[in-house]
């Protein structure tokens, strides 16, 4: 139920920010949304983030707090009309403040633009009033039924707020600017210009004009093909004169210094294209004029008009849908521009048509020629490598299970975990927390499941110090958004995701949201937790998520025990390692009930679906005899190191921890690992005494 305008006035006095506050806009939309405004997440361009928005926009708290968990420096859209109670006039920089300024409205809810324009909001009284642009005045525009405006305290592009100015409830407009804003307009028609050119196709004509003459060198040409082709549809539509457009563009393409044979092709070109989807000031006929003077032709009379170019879409339609189309891959329709920016006119979506073609001719996206309407985006993911910037270092990491060891990770790389439901996800997340807390980096754990409470026990469960652990390792309760977070707060370092969940059952979206986090990371390495069903090869999501991971691990639920349980942990994929390859090799784990504690009670070996289902059976008889399952030792952590004759050869955990029993004062974990590394750029150890030569080595670090 939508706020009456009292309650209005009592919510937006407490939403006043100045040009210097800036608060998170989740705050407010949850406040607005509260008053029963329909609310939509906007990029920083004013474009919406939602495909289909005018559908799906909500003032259901939890919904909002999913968005804007995915999209935290989101700004606040809000769609006008029925929806939301109210419409807005909207006055855009330079002269619509000083036009609406002059028409003497009520005093009524209203907001300076992060740009400097002003909007007056005005109580919906169910009289449709749809958007509209300079109907009512130049530089005005109307935001009503399938529109939708930006409200504070969100960022403009020009580095201005969005803010409050007047905190009263909205009252009802004027009739008499109800009236102007239903109001067909009308087609004045002034005889002194020249040909077939109205009022509209020469401003037209001179802004065209205008903008040409300040385009950078490298662009001019391409910015003619576009003003021929917006010109040559007002010549379709009769607006414009079409030898004065030519003459018109041929004399500013010479100014500019195009070659004068090209400019003409070039400007013939497009007027012919434009032709073909012609448009006008008006999508109507009425020439009907009132018999009386209203009030709106007093204000007419008596202010002085200037030709303002916009369109109904707030901001400039070619450069957002240009952006549209880089932040996206794949196909999209003219349907799916429509919906996404809210073009409902024809005058917008002739724009967007033209925008598209001019989008067409730079070769960001090409037309498919087998279905009407649809787009192919053209993307080049392509990175240039600099050899002589490139190092061939590692990221300082230490995995569980000996995984470190047969795998490299480098700097900027993702680390998939897809378990079944217990399997143990969480546990080798939290492992990996322990075994790096000591490291030079920060560590970041969010997640998406469990309470503060719970997290603290499983702390407990596993931290050897619960005080340095929680002065290592910075955790947040998180369902969406972590790209977000990790470039705010942990591009280098260690972040871990558990878990990436689909949003509304959309898996397909879940790989992308992978490529996020992996491009939110600087040098870092990102660990993210997925869902796997228990016959699926990986996780939800499917092979796409994969993709970008360096590592990806399954973990599968083998045996349940009363305090324990025991998991299939498998390599899917091992992109860079330094010994044998380790794709397709699974090890089995006991993670004990509270995920404290893990212990191996097998070897890495290769095991097809029949022979894990013999191990399972294995165990469960071990279970039901009540016979103690043994710890496997022997092979956990092995180390491999190529020697000088090109063999690998390997150092087993036993070895290790007689070791560090021995040599005290070395890290001998990150010593043999750091070895290991420089035994296959250079083999330096001797196939027949390499034992004793890397003990060797241990013994003189340890003075």
């Amino acid at each position: 139920m939508r706020p009456e305008g009292a309650a209005i006035s009592v919510f937006c006095t407490a939403f006043y920010v100045d040009k210097v506050t800036y608060m998170n806009t989740l705050d407010y939309a949850l406040r607005y949304a509260k008053a029963g405004w329909k609310l939509h997440p906007c990029k920083l361009d004013k474009s919406p983030l939602l495909l289909d928005w005018p559908h799906k926009a909500s003032s259901d708290a939890e919904q909002i707090k999913k968005w804007w968990a995915k999209y935290p420096d989101a700004s606040i859209g809000c769609a006008t009309g029925e929806a939301s109670g109210f419409w807005a006039l909207d006055g855009d920089m330079p002269d619509g403040p000083a036009q609406i300024e002059a028409m003497s409205l009520p005093d009524t809810l209203t907001q300076q633009t992060g740009g400097g324009g002003v909007q007056f909001f005005f109580t919906y009284n169910g009289t449709e009033i749809r958007n509209s642009s300079k109907k009512i005045a130049p530089c005005v525009d109307v935001r009503g039924s399938g529109g939708y405006v930006i409200l504070p305290p969100s960022p403009h592009p020009s580095g201005g707020v969005y803010s409050w100015t007047k905190q009263r409830k909205t009252v009802k407009a004027p009739a008499w600017l109800v009236k102007a804003a239903i109001k067909k307009p009308d087609r004045p028609i002034n005889n002194s210009l020249p040909g077939d050119t109205t009022p509209y196709g020469h401003a037209a004509l001179i802004a065209e004009i205008t903008s040409l003459s300040s385009i950078p060198q490298g662009q001019r040409n391409d910015a003619l093909n576009h003003s021929a082709f917006l010109l040559g549809q007002l010549i379709g539509g009769g607006e414009l004169d079409e030898q004065a457009a030519l003459n018109s563009l041929n004399s500013t393409a010479l100014v500019i210094g195009l070659d004068t044979k090209e400019a003409k092709n070039t400007i013939t070109s497009g007027i012919k294209a434009g032709k073909n989807t012609p448009r006008s000031a008006t999508n109507t006929t009425d020439t009907t004029r009132e018999t009386e003077p209203t009030e709106l032709d007093s204000f007419r009379q008596n202010t002085t008009v200037v030709q303002c170019r916009t369109d109904g879409f707030e901001g400039n339609l070619r450069d957002a849908i240009q952006v549209f189309v880089e932040e996206n891959q794949g196909s999209f329709s003219s349907q799916d521009i429509d919906r996404e920016f809210g073009l409902s006119t024809r005058k917008e979506k002739q724009n967007r048509s033209a925008a598209l073609i001019y989008i067409e001719r730079k070769n960001y996206i090409i037309r498919d020629r087998r279905v009407a309407g649809r787009w192919s985006i053209l993307t080049s993911n392509a990175e240039w490598i600099d050899l002589e910037e490139t190092t061939t270092d590692y990221f300082d990491i230490d995995l569980p299970l000996g995984l470190s060891r047969m795998v490299n990770i480098p700097p900027k790389s993702l680390i998939v975990v897809a378990g079944t439901s217990n399997a143990g996800k969480t546990a080798i997340l939290f492992q990996i927390l322990k075994n790096n807390i000591k490291k030079d980096y920060k560590r970041l754990y969010m997640m998406s499941e469990m309470g503060p409470s719970e997290y603290k026990q499983r702390v407990r469960n596993t931290a050897d110090d619960l005080k340095e652990w929680g002065e290592k390792i910075n955790a947040a309760s998180q369902s969406a958004g972590f790209a977000g977070t990790i470039v705010q707060n942990n591009r280098d370092g260690l972040s871990v995701v558990d878990f990436l969940e689909d949003i509304e059952g959309e898996f397909y979206k879940i790989s992308s949201d992978i490529r996020s986090i992996y491009d939110s990371l600087n040098n870092g390495v990102a660990v993210i937790a997925l869902q796997k069903h228990s016959q699926a090869t990986v996780g939800r999501g499917g092979e796409g998520t994969t993709e970008k991971a360096r590592l990806y691990i399954t973990i599968d639920t083998l045996v349940n025990q009363p305090d324990s349980v025991i998991s299939a942990v498998k390599v899917i994929k091992a992109k860079d390692y330094p010994g044998e390859n380790p794709n397709g090799k699974e090890i089995h784990i006991e993670i004990s009930q509270h995920g404290s504690e893990i212990k191996t009670v097998s070897g890495w070996q290769y095991c097809n679906k029949e022979q894990r289902e013999k191990w399972a059976r294995h165990y469960e008889g071990m279970v039901e005899s009540g016979t103690k399952i043994k710890t496997y030792e022997d092979t956990t952590d092995f180390l491999p190191f190529k020697t000088d004759t090109g063999k690998i050869v390997r150092i087993l955990s036993r070895d290790m921890r007689k070791w560090q029993e021995a040599y005290t004062k070395v890290d001998v974990s990150a010593e043999l690992g750091r070895i290991a590394v420089e035994s296959y750029e250079k083999p330096f150890l001797k196939e027949s005494g390499y034992f004793h030569q890397l003990s060797g080595i241990l013994r003189n670090k340890n003075v």
